[in-house]
């Protein structure tokens, strides 16, 4: 689990507990253990179960109960999701449970999402060669967990950000002067290991 992650669950849990939660701790006796089963309401592909014990640590931490939490999984990340069909198991605090169950079923819906449509578009190609890949259009603060539902999906990463690949889009043509000049630029600062791609809207741009 990468820093950077654990930082946004952290967040994402601050946004919804604020200074506690109210209802939870009114209506549950401290110490009182139960389960809580998260089903899927459609068929889909999963994605999201790789967070879900980090952030259930977390949630514990934050409402300050003793018992912990465990996660009995049914089903892994990238696998088909069935209309009614187990997802996952949280046993442990109620009260913990209670209060992470929306943070916990946001990412989970949100990641599945992203996963189940990469499946649509790798199936529509699939036989043709051809690879699905990302991009950068990611929600900010969620690239790791986005760009890892579409690996579950069944697609591929392109790069993670501006630090890890060389991407000359039109706006780089357009300032260094030309594609030649964009990539006689780039090839001037960079080591040979790291890939050039370039975006072209024209057949000139191309054979340039």
């Amino acid at each position: 689990m990468s820093p950077l992650v654990t930082r946004v669950l952290r967040l994402a849990l601050e946004e919804d507990l604020g200074y506690g939660d109210v209802t939870g701790t009114a209506c549950v006796a401290a110490g009182r253990t139960g389960r809580g089963i998260v089903t899927a309401q459609a068929e889909g592909v999963l994605s999201g179960i790789w967070i879900a014990e980090p952030l259930l640590t977390l949630a514990s931490e934050m409402v300050g109960e003793e018992a912990g939490l465990s996660v009995p999984t049914e089903v892994a990340d990238g696998a088909p999701l069935s209309e009614g069909g187990r997802v996952l198991v949280l046993e442990g605090s109620v009260r913990c449970i209670l209060a992470v169950e929306r943070t916990l079923l946001n990412f989970l819906q949100h990641l599945s999402g992203i996963a189940s449509t990469t499946r649509r578009f790798v199936e529509a190609v699939e036989g043709t060669g051809t690879r699905i890949l990302d991009t950068r259009k990611t929600t900010p603060g969620l690239r790791a967990m986005e760009k890892a539902a579409v690996r579950h999906g069944g697609g591929f990463n392109h790069r993670f950000g501006l630090y890890d690949g060389v991407l000359i889009k039109d706006n780089h043509i357009v300032a260094a002067g030309g594609v030649a000049q964009a990539i006689r630029a780039v090839r001037g600062v960079t080591h040979h290991l790291l890939r050039v791609q370039v975006e072209c809207e024209t057949k000139e741009q191309a054979e340039e």
